[in-house]
Parts: C-alpha cells; structure tokens; sequence
C-alpha cells in the first residue's frame, strides 16, 4: 500500500475553503483513480494541513499526480494557500 502525503500552508481565516476545495478536487476525483481512504488534516492555529490518501499501489498513487488532477487542485488552492503545496508518496513500511 501506498501513501501520498500533501503539505499545504493556509492563509490565516480561510481552513473552511481549504477543506472545501480539498473535498472537491481530491476526494472525489481520486476516487477513480484508486483511492482507498483519504483525511485532511488542520492546524487552525498555524495554517499548516496535510492531506493523506491511501492507495494500493504506486501506479494508483502516481495517477492522481498523472492525469492532472494534482495539478486542478494546486490550481484551486492559489487564493488559500501563502506557500506552494508540495506532495509526497510513501510505501507503508510498518502498521500497529
């Protein structure tokens, strides 16, 4: 199983665009591409989120970024975000 790991750093007042736009270009379209599970994740205090997505596989994992939705989404964030998103895969190394 696979993991990607995306780090977004929000502008103060706008985590409730944040998430809506990450449940409208991640959640839903990754979901043909594979995806098993996905959270977001907010800091409110320090603007700093992290959305994580599992998938089954690398090539599941690397469809999102592929086919051009990672990009639609960086697109979208432009008016909440004050850095540049950045994303990360990981092969699940341990589990408890």
């Amino acid at each position: 199983m696979y993991i990607a790991v995306a780090t977004y750093q929000v502008k103060p007042g706008k985590i409730d665009e944040a998430i809506h736009i990450w449940k409208e270009f991640v959640a839903k379209p990754a979901k043909f591409h594979g995806l098993k599970r996905a959270i977001f994740l907010t800091n409110r205090n320090t603007g700093r989120c992290l959305g994580i997505g599992w998938w089954d596989s690398k090539a599941d994992a690397d469809k999102f970024e592929t086919t051009g939705e990672w990009a639609v989404l960086v697109q979208e964030f432009q008016k909440v975000l004050t850095a540049a998103a950045t994303r990360e895969e990981f092969e699940i190394g341990a589990e408890v």
